[in-house]
């Protein structure tokens, strides 16, 4: 992962870090959020995007080196 090659060594478990960071005030740094369209499918509903965490895209799509920067602050 480049966040490894960056920051010089592994980086532990993650999750509760990107919990943090999808949760802060600098969430734009490092994810996208993607807010509009669902996952519907065949004629059957699914979940819509929103502000945040949601079922579709989760966290949103990565900014690479905002991100990297992140996770090893």
């Amino acid at each position: 992962m480049l966040a490894n090659e960056v920051h010089g060594g592994g980086l532990g478990n993650l999750n509760q870090k990107f919990y943090d960071i999808g949760n802060g005030s600098d969430y734009g740094t490092g994810l996208h959020d993607v807010t509009k369209g669902n996952n519907d499918f065949n004629g059957k509903t699914g979940f819509r995007a929103g502000r945040g965490y949601d079922q579709v895209t989760g966290w949103g799509s990565v900014k690479g080196s905002g991100l990297s920067r992140m996770l090893g602050s």
